[in-house]
C-alpha cells in the first residue's frame, strides 16, 4: 500500500487493488484532511502512536464510505477504540465514528463531554443516537449527511447547537432542543426535509431565530418557561405574544392570528405555501414587505388601513 509522508504528515494514502485495511506508519504526527479522499475499498484503518490529539480531525475519514473500524494500539497515550470509533484516551472525547459502522441505534458513553467537528459526518446507517450525558463541547457539523439519522436524544445539558449541525439530515423526524442550548447556529436544520416538530428549551435566548427552521417543519413547541420565545398552535412568537416571528412552512389549514399581535415579524409566512387562509387582527400595526413571499393563503385584514408596510 502506498503511503505520502512527508515532515511527519501523511499527505496522501494511495488505494491498492484488494487492500481494505491501512496501517498508518509510526513516525506519522499528522494526516492532511485530504489524505483518504476517495478511498472507497478501505474497511479498516491502524492509527500510529504518535498522531498528534491536538492535530487529528475526524474530517480526515469522512470520505471512506465502507470503513467499519478505526484502531489504535492498547498502549496508545491519546486516544483509544472501542467499538471500532475513536475517542480521546479518557473518553471524554468522541473524535470519529466510522461512515459504514454497521449499527443502527449508537449510545454515547456517559463519560463523554465533546464531540468533535465532524465525527458522525456520513454515517449512512445510524438511526437513532442516544446521548445520556452532560456535552460542554459540540463541533461543527457533527451530524452533517446522516441520511438515515430518523431520533436523536440529548441528555438533560448540551451547551449549544453548532453551525451544520443536522445539515442534511434528510430523515430527522422531531428534534428537541435541549436545556442549555442559548443559541443555535447557522445552518443547522438546513435540508432536513423529514423534520416536522421543533420543541425548544426554556434557556433558548438568542434573538436571532432564523435557523430555528426547516423546509417542510409543521410546529413549534416552546417550552412554558422560555423567556425569549412562546408558541401557540405550532407558531413562533415572543415571550409576549405581541410579535408573531415563524409560522412553520409545512403548517396548513386556516390560521387566525391572536388579538394580542401587534407586529408581523419579516419573512414570517414566507414559504408557507399549504396554508389556506390568514386573518390578520385590526391589533397589527406593523407587518414587513414580503412577509407572505410564495404564501398563496388568502390574507383577510381586519383594519388594513392602520397597518404599516416597512422594509426590513
Amino acid at each position: 500500500m502506498g503511503f505520502v509522508i512527508k515532515d511527519g504528515v501523511l499527505e496522501k494514502y494511495i488505494e491498492e487493488d484488494g487492500v481494505t485495511r491501512a496501517v498508518v506508519p509510526e513516525g506519522v504526527r499528522d494526516i492532511h484532511f485530504k489524505a483518504f479522499n476517495h478511498c472507497e475499498n478501505l474497511t479498516s484503518i491502524h492509527l500510529p502512536k504518535g498522531l498528534d490529539p491536538d492535530w487529528f480531525d475526524g474530517f480526515v475519514l469522512w470520505d471512506c464510505d465502507e470503513l467499519t473500524e478505526i484502531t489504535v494500539d492498547d498502549d496508545d497515550p491519546n486516544f483509544i477504540s472501542e467499538g471500532g470509533v475513536l475517542y480521546s484516551k479518557d473518553k471524554t472525547r468522541l473524535i470519529r465514528c466510522p461512515n459504514g459502522i454497521v449499527t443502527e441505534r449508537f449510545v454515547v458513553p456517559e463519560t463523554v463531554r465533546e464531540i468533535s467537528s465532524d465525527a458522525f459526518r456520513c454515517c449512512y446507517n445510524i438511526k437513532e443516537i442516544i446521548i445520556t450525558g452532560r456535552l460542554d463541547h459540540l463541533g461543527i457539523g457533527v451530524f452533517m449527511d446522516c441520511t438515515s439519522l430518523k431520533h436523536i436524544e440529548f441528555g438533560s445539558q448540551v451547551c449549544g447547537f453548532s453551525d451544520d449541525l443536522f445539515l442534511c439530515c434528510h430523515k430527522l423526524e422531531e428534534i428537541r432542543i435541549p436545556d442549555g442550548v442559548h443559541s443555535v447556529g447557522s445552518n443547522a436544520f438546513d435540508h432536513c426535509y423529514s423534520l416536522k416538530k421543533m420543541m425548544i428549551c426554556q434557556d433558548l435566548c438568542e434573538e436571532d431565530y432564523s435557523d430555528l427552521i426547516a423546509p417542510n417543519l409543521e410546529e413549534y413547541e416552546v417550552n412554558l418557561f422560555n423567556q425569549t420565545y412562546s408558541s401557540k398552535e405550532g407558531i413562533l412568537y415572543n415571550n409576549e405574544f405581541t410579535i408573531l416571528l415563524r409560522c412553520p412552512p409545512g403548517k396548513s389549514g386556516d390560521v387566525v392570528i391572536p388579538d394580542t399581535v401587534r407586529e408581523i415579524a419579516p419573512a414570517a409566512f414566507v414559504f408557507c405555501d399549504k396554508l389556506t387562509s390568514v386573518y390578520v387582527p385590526a391589533s397589527v400595526k406593523r407587518i414587513a414587505h414580503g412577509t407572505f413571499m410564495n404564501c398563496y393563503a388568502k390574507v383577510t385584514y381586519e383594519d388594513r388601513d392602520s397597518i404599516e408596510f416597512y422594509y426590513p
